[in-house]
């Protein structure tokens, strides 16, 4: 798979939104991607060109009370790890939550089989930091 490369300007543009509008997950199911970049908002055209960055698609995910869509879009797994390693050095609020996701371990092929012992450990404390820190239950503070 290509990985975008992202210009100066795309990644520091990408690390605003993502600390505005973004969330980082990391996901510690046996199946599935384990690195989730996801944004989400109600303009379309800022949403479409984040879709491009991430070499995505984009959806409506759901109407607001207001009436307006809410679009969605994510990139997951080493294509999350991919970008976040580029726009990490643009972010300031949820830069302890990239990286923290930045250490979690991720392999191209997925099952419990592929990860060590030590690295099932480290997905599951890198699982429940990330979540502190979205959560606000944890506090850091960043300066750039």
């Amino acid at each position: 798979m290509d990985y975008p490369i992202l210009s100066d300007t795309e990644a520091a543009y990408l690390a605003g939104i993502i600390d505005g509008e973004g969330s980082i997950y990391v996901n510690n199911l046996v199946r599935g991607q384990s690195m989730i970049l996801c944004v989400a908002m109600t303009s379309e055209t800022t949403i479409k060109y984040i879709a491009y960055l991430f070499n995505k698609t984009y959806w409506l995910r759901n109407i607001t009370t207001s009436g307006k869509g809410m679009y969605r879009t994510q990139v997951c797994g080493m294509a999350a790890q991919n970008i976040m390693e580029q726009i990490i050095p643009y972010m300031i609020t949820k830069k302890p939550q990239a990286e923290w996701a930045m250490s979690f371990p991720v392999r191209s092929s997925r099952g419990p089989a592929n990860y060590t012992d030590d690295e099932k450990v480290a997905r599951q404390v890198i699982t429940d930091m990330v979540k502190r820190l979205n959560s606000g239950d944890l506090q850091y503070v960043v300066y750039p």
